[in-house]
């Protein structure tokens, strides 16, 4: 699962494609705030518009006995982690890492 602004800054997108293409057990839900207006959501029906909403592909993310990762900003980590735990998923299964430009310190 991935989100960002849109296809241009979608982060190791050739490389998931082609795990994507290679491996049928893999299945990938992408999310673009904004999309193209040309793009052919027939060709590609894994990406979705808006910011990821976990309620919405629940039943094919929640896996028994599955550990959750979430990297990110703080802000986007704490609707991720709530979400899952609204869907029932255990405190101790959720991991997360933060990234992001305010944790950058040159001074």
């Amino acid at each position: 699962m991935h989100s960002c602004r849109n296809e241009k800054v979608h982060a190791f997108k050739d490389y998931l494609e082609d795990l994507n293409k290679n491996h049928d057990w893999l299945f990938t839900h992408i999310f673009y705030e904004t999309i193209d207006e040309n793009f052919d959501h027939k060709k590609n029906n894994s990406i979705k518009q808006g910011r990821i909403d976990l309620s919405v592909i629940k039943d094919e993310i929640l896996i028994d006995n599955a550990k959750y990762y979430i990297c990110g900003p703080e802000a986007f980590i704490k609707v991720q982690y709530n979400s899952l735990v609204q869907l029932g998923i255990s405190k101790e299964d959720i991991y997360f890492e933060e990234f992001g430009p305010q944790l950058i310190q040159l001074n």
